[in-house]
Formats: structure tokens, sequence, C-alpha cells
């Protein structure tokens, strides 16, 4: 079996629905872009993967994996995923523009191909430990004042959603405690509250919230300061009773440092970032060896969630699925990541991801398409 061609659909919406009273803040894209990916092999098999698509570089990446990525691949077995993984990490290094996100995009649809080619789905050939998991609720919108996270959280909690993420961009420690305050008013002392600064924190400000998120019995503060920084995340692992997740925004190498110097509680990792279904069950290994629990991050990238689930349900370190706004479930239809009246999602049974496309959906919206066959067998990889 060879992957023999490649077709690159771009998935255009407006997003209002993801903004507070449906207005686009100043500088964000007007449309969202995300590039639906099929390979084809010359045996009939397809696989499916996706670009995250929201901040106006979809169609730029799409053009990136079709002309750098897929003439590395075109030719090879599928089924060979920790080979071609192996080979587009090590040309990774001289591609000084991009991150190993796009390795993670086409290891997602070999591994779609290469679980249909058992008539197993992912998490199965993975190896299955369960088949549903609980949600945590992310919150619908980062602009809310302390009372409306309060009131979501509430709302979100009758759903049957397992915990609520309160999410601040705004760097002030004061107004993040507030916002954790209110919440846990509202929710009670024993439902996870998790907040998530998204790294706009200095070292000092996320010392100062994180007392409040001690006092307020935070589940987990994510993310408070630049990742970069490891000496800020030994710190605050160190001095905080709250757990430091970390982790989000580093490469699957990048990794080695937090574990060796302990800068973390909990690790966190996606599909996306971490190198695709390969590199989060490398990662989801080492943390099984160091004692440490894998957090799945949602990638807003509705296939690319589904891949995240597969994994979750091959190991036992993971404790929820991320559910995030309601916009990011598009162009499937029967959605895995909706909850069901208790708040779990349950794992598709059939072969690959066990996705169901909404073609009706996704022809509505398809502005562009990109295709390519096999020109010429990609070079040999080393093993």
């Amino acid at each position: 079996m060879k992957l023999d061609k490649i077709e690159i659909q771009i998935l255009e919406f407006p997003p209002y629905a993801r903004y507070k009273d449906g207005i686009i803040p100043p500088g964000r894209p007007l449309t969202w872009q995300f590039p639906l990916i099929t390979m084809y092999t010359d045996n009939g098999l397809v696989g499916h993967t996706m670009i995250y698509g929201p901040q106006g570089d979809g169609p730029g990446m799409a053009d990136i994996l079709l002309k750098t990525y897929w003439p590395e691949i075109a030719g090879k077995d599928p089924r060979d995923t920790e080979v071609i993984w192996k080979c587009l990490m090590r040309k990774q290094r001289d591609l000084y523009n991009l991150s190993h996100t796009l390795t993670g995009v086409v290891d997602v649809a070999l591994w779609d191909i290469k679980a249909k080619a058992e008539g197993v789905p992912v998490y199965k050939l993975l190896g299955e430990v369960r088949n549903k998991m609980p949600c945590y609720a992310s919150c619908r919108s980062v602009d809310h004042s302390p009372e409306e996270f309060a009131e979501e959280a509430l709302n979100l909690k009758e759903q049957g959603f397992h915990g609520y993420k309160i999410q601040v961009f705004g760097g002030d420690p004061e107004w993040d405690a507030e916002c954790l305050r209110k919440t846990r008013e509202v929710v009670g002392e024993d439902y996870p509250v998790m907040i998530d600064p998204n790294s706009k924190l200095s070292l000092e400000g996320a010392l100062k919230f994180g007392k409040s998120a001690d006092e307020y019995k935070a589940y987990w503060l994510e993310e408070p300061c630049d990742e970069s920084d490891l000496f800020a995340y030994k710190r605050l692992t160190r001095e905080l009773e709250t757990p430091i997740l970390a982790g989000e925004t580093l490469s699957l190498q990048a990794m080695k440092n937090y574990f060796h110097e302990e800068a973390m509680d909990l690790v966190r990792g996606d599909v996306l970032i971490k190198g695709g279904i390969t590199g989060l069950r490398k990662l989801a290994d080492t943390c099984l060896e160091n004692g440490y629990k894998l957090e799945i991050h949602t990638t807003n990238t509705p296939i690319l969630d589904v891949a995240n689930f597969h994994v979750a349900c091959s190991v036992g370190e993971t404790t929820f699925i991320e559910n995030h706004h309601p916009i990011f479930r598009f162009a499937l239809e029967n959605n895995p990541m909706d909850i069901d009246s208790e708040g779990w999602i349950h794992i598709p049974d059939k072969p690959g991801l066990g996705i169901e496309l909404d073609h009706d959906w996704i022809k509505a919206h398809t502005t562009d398409v990109m295709t390519s066959h096999t020109a010429s067998r990609g070079r040999d990889c080393p093993t």
C-alpha cells in the first residue's frame, strides 16, 4: 500500500459566535480557514486530518504541506508511521520557519489509514485502556466579567460537565484572582475549577496570583508564564500548592528539560504541537515512566481533537478531555466530542479515527481545493 494522492480543501466560515456579543476583536481574521486534508492510497483507503485555522495562516500552511511535506512521503507505505515520523522530524531540523505542527497533522492521517487497514479503531491499535472519558468545559469567551465566568460555570456544571476552566488574557493577577473567587463561590468547593492565564503573567504576577489559586483551590494553574522560562516554572512548582500544568507550547524534545528539572506538576500535550499521535504517545510513555499525569490539550480542530481522544483512550494517565466552544465542532456528523447527559464522551468504534464527514457542510464552506498526485516516490528514510 502506497500514498498516492493528497487533496486539501480550505473550509472558510465567520467566527462571530466565538466572540462576546459576536464582535470580532481588532486584528483578528474576519473568517477562519481550516484546511481539511485527505490522503489517498493506491488500494482505495483514505486518511483524514486537518490544519488549525483561526489565525489566518491556514491556506499558507496548506501550501507548505503540499510543497514541502507531501513530496517527502508520497509513494511511501502509510502504515510505516514510526519511520515516516522520524523522517519528518529529521527534516524539521532545516525548516527554520516552522514548528512541528505539520508533522503532527500528517501523522494523524497516517494513523487513520493504518487503523483502517487493520479494520480497527486507532485507540485499539494503540492499545485500549477505556472507551469513554469525562469532559471539562473551557469558558466560551475570554472576555467575561468575573460574574459572567461564575454564571457560565454553574450553567455548564448543570449540563453535566465534570469541571470548568477559566481563560484570562489580561496579565492582571488581581483580576484573575477575582474571576476565580467568584466562580469558586458559585460552583462550590469540590467542583474542579481550572484557570489558564495563557502565559500572560510575569513570574512575579504568577507567584502573586498563585497564592489566590491556592486559597480558592484551583484544580490546576495552566501556562501562567512564557513556557520558554524554565526557571519561572521551577519556582512556581516549588512555591505553590496548586498543581502547575505546563508544556502546551513546547516541542516534544523541549519537554525533556521540564522533566529533568521537575518544573511542572502536570504535563500538557496534544497531537498538533507534539508531533501527531506518534509524538503524543511518546510523551504519554515518558509521563508514565516519570510518574506524571498527561492532561491532553484541545487543538480546537475537530479531526485532531478526535485523534487526541483516541490517544487518551489508550493511556491511563489522563483525567479529562477538554471541551471547548461548540464553534470548533464543525465538518463532522455525529461528532464524538459532544457529551452525553452525564458529561462523558464516547470514542467511535469504527475503523481508523471513526469519523463521519459532513459532506454537505464541507461543500458549502469549501473556498479552494489543492491536489497533488505522486509525482515521484519520496526519498527513502533511514530507519
